[in-house]
């Protein structure tokens, strides 16, 4: 299983080294958005373009996603799945 986790900092690490723990032979993918940090000062329109836009391409890559980024997964209802 490969699974993608997204973060807009560095708390997804903590979340990541979770995972491995309980789950050590998983295929991991982690990404970290720190480009554009803080995420939760650019409005939600403009989050969840961008959230979209990280998910997809995590789901491009992976069989799950793991939104490991509180201001994210605020908007988690407004991402689209895949096609």
């Amino acid at each position: 299983m490969r699974l993608g986790v997204l973060d807009a900092g560095l708390g997804g690490l903590t979340v990541v080294s979770q995972i491995l723990a309980r789950q050590p032979d998983v295929d991991l993918i982690y990404l970290g958005e720190r480009r554009n940090v803080p995420f939760n000062v650019k409005g939600i329109p403009w989050i969840v373009q961008r959230a979209q836009a990280l998910v997809d391409y995590l789901a491009d890559r992976a069989d799950h996603v793991v939104l490991a980024c509180n201001t994210i997964s605020t908007v988690a209802d407004r991402l689209r799945g895949p096609p």
